[in-house]
């Protein structure tokens, strides 16, 4: 149980912020409203990652918002669900980041400079869509 933080702190944060009783939640998604009340009071643990969707969904949140609910629950967040373990990319930059013999400033450049990357890759793409519009 998550004694009322994490999770369920989260999803009643997102609920109320949507104007979403539990009631309406629960319809939306096809529960009981007494399990949303139990999963915001941490009563229940969170559900599995279908039902976490479904949620995020219902409330509309952002993608972004949708990640920290799912890291909330102990789920991976979107992008690397979708990846999974065997992208060769995703598992080159894990295991820079975590050999222990990395010095924290080399830790930190490292992430500075594929943040960066990422950043002009995702900068680049938006401008060529508005293009291509």
């Amino acid at each position: 149980m998550d004694g009322g933080t994490g999770f369920g702190v989260m999803l009643r944060a997102f609920r109320q912020h949507a104007g979403r009783s539990q009631s309406a939640l629960a319809r939306h998604v096809g529960v009981d409203a007494s399990y949303i009340n139990r999963l915001e009071s941490g009563e229940r643990e969170p559900p599995r990652r279908a039902l976490i969707e479904a949620l995020a969904a219902a409330l509309e949140l952002r993608p972004e918002d949708r990640d920290r609910l799912l890291v909330a629950a102990g789920q991976l967040p979107g992008a690397l669900a979708r990846l999974g373990p065997r992208d060769a990319t995703l598992r080159a930059v894990a295991e820079v980041l975590s050999d222990d013999a990395l010095l924290e400033d080399e830790r930190r450049e490292f992430r500075r400079v594929v943040e960066a990357i990422a950043a002009r890759w995702r900068q680049g793409r938006r401008h060529d869509e508005r293009g291509a519009a």
